[in-house]
């Protein structure tokens, strides 16, 4: 039986989902089934020998238990389901996020806040971010950006005079920007021996990742579209992991270690 088939088996009733979930607790008879879900006795019979035939479950006795099979098959339906949960519940954020967000993890997106731009407030994700800031006390800071801000430019004096270590990244359009509109801010930050400022080929994602907190912003030519802010593990990793790949690939400006 070709695989589509299984997945639009399982697919097909919230029944065989939910009889999958209680077999995955402990072994059940029909009956018990039956008693524990709006299931009718012919739904229980008939789906369990659709998940015996198809060795999700075996048949020990008078009880059907889960085998291996079942539990990776009802595992990862469910990752799926919370997957496609999660991507169109936070579309902004994916959508602009583009390739960069292929490996980010659904826990590291499901334990964090998302703030969304809408034609209603569409400088809901900046103003987020620019409160979050205020609070912060980090001995660390990582970062990428896209653009020129200004909310960062004048964050980034209290943490350059606290000696939090600064690294960002921005490409070369974003550094030129920078030069021309914001030269004093920019000069201020590279006189302070905590701050280092590297330039890649190519930035489309907002970065800022701190002792415990990460701030992932997506953007379009509008602006800052969608931030993902939190503390959860995933997150934290998946953020570490895209900022030494962008960094890698990045080059001190004016020689700068």
């Amino acid at each position: 039986m070709p695989p589509r088939e299984h997945v639009e088996f399982l697919a097909g009733s919230p029944n065989r989902v939910a009889l999958l979930r209680l077999l995955r607790d402990d072994p059940r008879r029909p009956s018990s089934l039956t008693d524990e879900g709006p299931f009718s006795r012919s739904t229980v019979h008939r789906n369990l020998d659709g998940f015996v035939e198809r060795d999700w479950v075996r048949k020990d006795g008078p009880r059907y238990a889960l085998t291996t099979v079942g539990r990776r098959v009802l595992d990862k339906y469910e990752s799926l389901l919370d997957t496609v949960d999660v991507v169109h519940g936070h579309r902004p954020l994916f959508t602009h996020l583009g390739e960069a967000a292929a490996d980010l993890p659904v826990a590291a997106v499901n334990d964090a806040t998302v703030v969304t731009a809408s034609a209603g407030n569409p400088h809901a994700p900046l103003s987020h971010y620019a409160d979050a800031l205020a609070e912060i006390d980090s001995e660390r800071f990582l970062g990428i950006s896209p653009i020129v801000s200004g909310v960062f430019n004048e964050a980034s004096r209290r943490f350059v005079a606290s000696g939090t270590e600064m690294e960002l990244v921005v490409d070369a359009a974003t550094l030129e920007t920078a030069r021309s509109e914001c030269p004093d801010a920019l000069a201020r930050a590279r006189r302070a021996e905590n701050f280092s400022l590297f330039v890649a080929d190519a930035v489309s994602v907002g970065l800022a990742l701190f002792d415990r907190r990460v701030f992932v912003g997506a953007y379009d030519d509008g602006g800052l579209r969608a931030l993902l802010d939190g503390e959860n593990r995933p997150l934290r990793e998946w953020a570490r992991d895209h900022y030494e790949s962008v960094r890698a690939d990045a080059e001190p400006v004016d020689g700068e270690a």
